[in-house]
């Protein structure tokens, strides 16, 4: 199994950012900021994480599916 890098966590999170998975793009800047070895990325991932704590687009894909389906 591979080992998980800064740039396979930040790349996850940026792709599911354009898919609309903000949820899972929240996770992978989390996992992203904790395997950061330069702190500017360590401090971008974190931010990243942190916008989707508090953007109103941070909806759990969950309820999203369930709007869909209705």
């Amino acid at each position: 199994m591979a080992r998980l890098t800064f740039i396979y966590c930040a790349t996850m999170a940026s792709q599911a950012e354009r898919n609309g998975h903000y949820s899972q793009a929240h996770a992978h800047w989390i996992d992203a900021s904790r395997l950061a070895r330069k702190s500017e990325n360590r401090v971008w991932a974190e931010l990243r994480a942190e916008f989707y704590l508090k953007a109103p687009i941070f909806i759990k894909d969950s309820e999203i599916k369930n709007d869909t389906t209705n």
